[in-house]
């Protein structure tokens, strides 16, 4: 009876397990739950995900503790891994590439989120420790994930027509930018496709529908990487499918919930793009996206800053220029871009490579390498039919995050990131033979990852503060633009309050923070902090030349013409390709009558980047003063912008002043086939002109050619810019001593309705 008894499973145990698999998936709903946290009206959104994320680090590890979910074993299976020893000295270096830094505070702020991340990783570990059974359950929970983010995008298209609903806020998600949210859609499908396959109920149907959607998304964001990825993890799972079920009837049905959903998102895209009319690259077709690769400006910019990444990491090829120092690193390298910068490489591995050096970009690399050949192993030569099914999903997530690597930027992005953490997670413990009985953990070790989740706290906090602050600084400066203000809402010393700064730069501007003190405090007229804190920003961001530029337009308020001209100077010296700092420096070259200064600024530009809006600014300025070289710089004008219409209409109008000027001095030297010549040359410059056809008229009215001063005459009238009357006047006074009295009222009646002047009484001949 006992052995009866004793072979009987308890209930109590199952309940506690059950009760312990629902805690764990909500704890995992919890770090999924990133993807749908609000930006809290801050400038970049993924700072109140970090401090989210940090929160929930140390809520989770708290509770871990108590619960024993760090059990030594995990710590033990762990050391001996080769990829967690990668991992570990790829964060290790990229800690000590701070070192290299030239700024500190974006250095901190990313070794903070990479802090965040590396405490996400443990926890999602120990959480699934020895509970890979849950991945059903946890594809389901990426499911409706994906279901309720498409179905949000979707609605765009209630308010927008088709070009503005994909390019709305809608499109873009919690992330900001419209490619990592199509990622963050493909890096769920390998799950998605795994609930498809073995689900037998109504889920089967909600794993479908989550993929019809999410390749919806993907298909109309339309980004080349994308289109790649799910037709690669696509074909990859379905090949699998066939190779392990053959090619039998229930195989090909089940096989269909995963293929139709793909084909009907494909065919709904490509109506939209159809309905909408739209003739842009991006928005016409899935195919004729995937063979746009020539004079693709999204791929010509990718290969420039590819191209500045091999050169940077080629100058420090040791430690880098810093951990998350691209941003500021890469601008001398940018020289054709005025205002918009790369912020990214666009390659996560050439940006690792160019800011923490070659070992530790090879480390880099090494990581994804390393877990392409786990779970190749062991699809290909399993264990069981479980581990082999996990190897294979963490492959296609892998698959997908390294795709997003090499054309975007998902390092660093929470939503690619916590995604990223489940890949490792289903590589490191698909080992484990699912064995729950309680372990001993070591709580000295636990303390202390809590003390490193506790850590990043202050940054992160910060750094959601330093976010917000940066949107209440565009907001101001939009107020001032619709108004017309001088001055907004912000004052100087608000933004010094809000010190210090993480990041101490701005956004995609990069302006330092210090920066807008100084620009305020100039509004201001506060000059002494003014000049304080731009001194300050020249130091943050040494790259901009805006901070010399407000200092030089700080001083000619002061009337310090010298230090206003000297500043303006350097502000092109440190940025060239700035049409602002240009222009201010063009104007105080003029001010001190400088010819040979002007020459000189214009042409440290142009040779960095010729820009017509320069060469007329340089223009006026050199023309005010006198420069009598002004002939061979209109020459050089027309040389380099031959089809720029407003240097056309300039050059034009130079040509025709200079041509009616010599002809009038011609004309009264008696030099009358030299006049002719001289127009004639000027219509072939400006055919049509009405002014050289009026003054030719003229003078051939004047040398008694009346015919061909008629034909010049009308020819000047038809151009329809002439309003004063007077070639009417004597286009009628012509006619009428042609005795062509009909024709010569006609015009006449034009030039008296024009009030031109009848001194000698001609208008009485029409009477």
């Amino acid at each position: 009876m006992k052995k009866k008894i004793g072979k009987v499973v308890p209930k109590q145990p199952i309940a506690e397990k059950a009760v312990a698999d629902n805690r764990i998936l909500f704890i995992f709903i919890c770090y999924v739950f990133v993807e749908f946290i609000p930006h809290f009206r801050s400038h970049d959104r993924t700072m109140p995900q970090y401090l989210y994320l940090t929160l929930l680090n140390i809520i989770v590890l708290l509770y871990g503790r108590s619960k024993g979910l760090y059990p030594i074993s995990l710590f033990n299976s762990l050391k001996s891994s080769w990829l967690v020893r990668l991992y570990l000295m790829f964060v290790l270096l990229c800690g000590i590439s701070i070192f290299a830094a030239e700024n500190l505070s974006l250095s901190i702020v990313a070794i903070a989120e990479i802090g965040v991340l590396v405490s996400a990783l443990i926890n999602l570990l120990a959480l699934f420790y020895n509970r890979l059974h849950l991945i059903k359950k946890v594809a389901f929970v990426l499911a409706i994930i994906a279901i309720l983010q498409a179905s949000y995008a979707l609605l765009a298209f209630n308010t927008h027509s088709v070009l503005d609903a994909i390019s709305s806020e809608n499109f873009k998600g919690n992330s900001g930018n419209i490619n990592i949210f199509s990622m963050s859609f493909l890096i769920k499908l390998p799950l998605i496709f795994f609930g498809i396959i073995s689900s037998t109920d109504y889920k089967k149907w909600v794993f479908s529908s989550a993929l019809c959607l999410s390749s919806l998304i993907v298909f109309l964001i339309n980004a080349r990487a994308s289109a790649i990825a799910i037709i690669l993890i696509s074909v990859i799972f379905i090949i699998y499918y066939i190779k392990i079920n053959g090619a039998k009837k229930p195989a090909f049905f089940n096989l269909l919930y995963l293929i139709l959903p793909l084909l009907l998102s494909l065919a709904i895209a490509n109506m939209v793009f159809k309905a909408g009319g739209n003739n842009q690259q991006r928005f016409s077709s899935t195919l004729s996206r995937l063979k746009q690769t020539k004079n693709d400006a999204s791929i010509n910019a990718r290969l420039m800053y590819w191209e500045n990444a091999i050169k940077i990491t080629k100058k420090y090829p040791v430690i880098g220029i810093g951990l998350n120092n691209w941003k500021v690193e890469s601008i001398p390298y940018e020289s054709t871009q005025e205002s918009i910068f790369s912020i990214h490489t666009h390659n996560d591995f050439l940006q690792l490579f160019a800011e923490t050096g070659v070992l530790n970009g090879c480390l880099y690399l090494s990581i994804f390498v390393l877990i392409f050949l786990i779970n190749l192993k062991r699809i290909l030569k399993p264990d069981t039919r479980e581990k082999q099914i996990i190897a294979l999903l963490a492959l296609l997530m892998l698959i997908v995050f390294g795709i997003d690597s090499t054309f975007n930027f998902p390092f660093l992005v929470p939503v690619m990131q916590v995604q990223f953490c489940l890949c490792i997670v289903l590589t490191l413990l698909n080992t484990t033979d699912g064995n729950l009985s309680a372990q001993p953990q070591n709580k000295l070790w636990v303390t202390g990852l809590i003390v490193i989740a506790v850590l990043p706290l202050y940054i992160n906090y910060k750094a959601l503060k330093t976010a917000q602050f940066a949107q209440l600084i565009i907001e101001n400066d939009q107020k001032i633009k619709e108004t017309n203000s001088i001055q907004g809402t912000l004052t100087g010393d608000e933004v010094v309050a809000q010190m210090p700064f993480y990041p101490n730069v701005m956004g995609e501007e990069l302006a330092p923070f210090v920066e807008y003190a100084g620009a305020f405090y100039m509004r201001e007229k506060n000059f002494d902090k003014s000049k304080f804190y731009l001194d300050q920003a020249i130091a943050i961001n040494p790259y901009l030349g805006t901070g010399y530029f407000l200092k030089a337009y700080g001083a000619e308020g002061n009337g310090l013409v010298d230090s206003a001209y000297q500043y303006a100077k350097q502000s092109i010296a440190i940025k060239p390709n700035s049409t602002r700092n240009l222009h201010f420096a063009l104007h105080m070259a003029e001010v001190k009558k400088d010819t040979l200064g002007a020459l000189n600024l214009y042409n440290a530009v142009s040779k960095v980047v010729k820009k017509p809006i320069d060469w007329i600014n340089t223009y006026t300025v050199l023309n005010n003063m006198g420069y009598k070289g002004i002939k061979g710089f209109i020459r050089e004008g027309i040389k380099y912008f031959p089809k720029d219409s407003a240097i056309v209409d300039l050059t034009t109008r130079i040509t025709v002043d200079s041509c009616l000027l010599l002809a009038q001095k011609q004309f009264a030297q008696g030099k009358y086939a030299n006049v002719v010549a001289t127009y004639k040359t000027g219509l072939k410059v400006a055919p049509n002109n009405a002014y050289i056809l009026q003054n030719l008229g003229f003078f051939y009215y004047n040398i008694n050619k009346a015919d061909d001063a008629i034909k010049c005459l009308k020819q000047a009238i038809e151009q329809g810019v002439l309003i004063d009357g007077k070639t009417e006047y004597y286009l009628g006074f012509l006619y009428l001593k042609k005795q062509d009295k009909i024709n010569a009222c006609k015009y006449l009646a034009l030039a008296s309705g024009r009030s031109y002047p009848d001194d000698v009484g001609v208008y009485t001949s029409c009477k």
